[in-house]
């Protein structure tokens, strides 16, 4: 019989801070014992996510950062600066290493099947390309992943309606030409249905799709790495004031850490938040 898979999806958009708290919550949990695979779709407020690698801040325009007092993040996976909006699907795999390939290229190719399956319900013609999912010549997701002793988290874009206007300006080397999927369409799109598409078919890829909410444990836990994620966000903007207006320090990618921090769980009641799962 095969597994199920937790699907949770946060409604309306969210501090990426807030995200990436989240996509390492449920990475741990898996980690440790307490909870199993599952996938999370989520949008963000807009900022800058870099990788785990300091030189991906030369991907970033600091000027541009600055003046837009656009937020800036480090996520702990591998891969390139990304910009993050409202109109940006983030969804976020969490699964055991020995379900999927041991091969970049492979595991990034089946991790990526759901997508490309909902993009071909759309009657698009999409294309696994450099670790990326392209429509028409141009790159519509990204992605990039954290392996934690067994665990993986993979987590990927799907460009929506997001402003491309604002994406070429914070990043300073764009890598390939974008599009977004509004634009292939046509039209306005129903985010909570593609959100909700996306997030049955990319479970569908690891096991049994069940929807859930997130546990009063998941949330303290969460709420515990919003002050790492703040510190590592109020040093890049140092960064950007120190470094903005001088020479310029400037999606796929692994980190594999050996060993992880082991986080206590704070104890007592989950403090309420703005926002609600389905």
């Amino acid at each position: 019989m095969a597994a199920k898979v937790r699907i949770l999806r946060v409604e309306g958009p969210i501090p990426a801070a807030l995200g990436l708290a989240l996509e390492e919550t449920l990475l741990r949990g898996f980690v440790e014992g307490r909870s199993g695979p599952a996938v999370l779709v989520w949008r963000a407020q807009p900022a800058v996510v870099i990788g785990v690698n300091p030189k991906t801040l030369e991907e970033v325009d600091l000027d541009v950062v600055q003046e837009l007092g656009i937020t800036m993040l480090r996520r702990e996976s591998g891969g390139g600066a990304v910009y993050l909006d409202p109109g940006c699907l983030v969804y976020s795999v969490i699964t055991h290493r020995a379900t999927v390939p041991a091969r970049a290229k492979e595991r990034y190719r089946i991790l990526s099947s759901g997508l490309i399956e909902l993009l071909s319900d759309l009657r698009l013609e999409p294309e696994f390309r450099e670790l990326g999912v392209w429509v028409n010549g141009k790159k519509i997701s990204g992605t990039a992943e954290w392996m934690l002793h067994e665990g993986l988290l993979h987590h990927g874009t799907l460009l929506v309606s997001t402003d491309l206007d604002a994406l070429d300006a914070v990043l300073a080397k764009p890598k390939a030409p974008v599009v977004n999927l509004s634009s292939l369409l046509g039209g306005n799109i129903n985010l909570e249905s593609l959100s909700r598409s996306l997030a049955e078919r990319v479970a569908r890829t690891l096991g049994m799709p069940e929807w859930t909410s997130l546990t009063a444990e998941e949330i303290r836990f969460a709420e515990s790495l919003l002050q790492k994620y703040s510190e590592i966000s109020e040093s890049l903007s140092e960064t950007v004031r120190s470094r903005a207006g001088g020479e310029q320090i400037g999606m796929g990618g692994v980190r594999e850490d050996a060993h992880g921090l082991e986080a206590e769980i704070p104890r007592g009641d989950p403090r309420h938040w703005a926002v609600r799962t389905l």
